[in-house]
């Protein structure tokens, strides 16, 4: 029997409230810029495309926000590192080669495709935790720097 289990590791809490501050300071912005608008101009128009990217944008960082950046399942390992990154999914039997940097992991595919995840954007516990996790999916063959 296949137990499904998959450990998800969020980003820090400074990573969050940095999204955040830019996300309300990018609201602040919208209302200006639309008070500006009324007031000077006659035409409703311009004010429309900052209202709908800040409506967009503000949705991709919440959604961003509140996902895990890494998570680690029993076949495949999925990451969404950044608000307009792509969902990146890469399967556990692709992987060559995991490098544990002072800054950041290195992810070799078999395709010689380098993934590179922040440690910074992850609380030292949360680092420590996602290191032991991918480094026992690391291939026995291969040494990984400590």
């Amino acid at each position: 029997m296949n137990i499904s289990s998959t450990e998800d590791f969020y980003a820090s809490p400074k990573i969050v409230k940095n999204a955040k501050f830019m996300l309300y300071t990018g609201l602040i912005g919208f209302c200006i810029v639309t008070l500006l608008s009324l007031t000077f101009s006659e035409d409703f128009g311009p004010v429309f495309l900052p209202m709908i990217s800040a409506i967009i944008m503000g949705s991709f960082q919440n959604s961003w926000v509140k996902s895990p950046l890494v998570s680690v399942h029993n076949d495949y390992i999925e990451m969404k590192l950044a608000p307009l990154a792509s969902k990146l999914l890469i399967p556990k039997n692709e992987i060559t080669d995991i490098a544990f940097l002072p800054k950041k992991i290195v992810i070799q595919r078999q395709n010689n495709r380098k993934i590179n995840i922040p440690l910074s954007a992850f609380e030292k516990e949360i680092q420590t935790q996602l290191k032991d996790k991918l480094n026992a999916i690391t291939p026995p063959a291969v040494q990984s720097i400590a």
